[in-house]
């Protein structure tokens, strides 16, 4: 998966573009003044970060594993 850094100015100036970008698979890094402040991801790219996030949060009991 391919990462665009990108200026808040820009990003809000041009969102359809960075749009399709994010539709096409890649993550939109926006930043302000150097630093990353957000970003824009397809819809199943956050699907299956939001999945991950949960499994992280799972808890495993040792002697309840196969």
């Amino acid at each position: 998966m391919s990462t665009t850094k990108v200026p808040a100015t820009e990003f809000a100036r041009n969102f359809g573009r960075y749009q399709d970008r994010a539709l096409s698979g890649e993550v939109v890094e926006v930043t302000s003044h150097g630093r990353v402040v957000g970003g824009y991801l397809s819809a199943s790219a956050l699907e299956h970060y939001l999945r991950l996030r949960q499994r992280e949060q799972e808890i495993l009991i040792v002697g309840a594993l196969p």
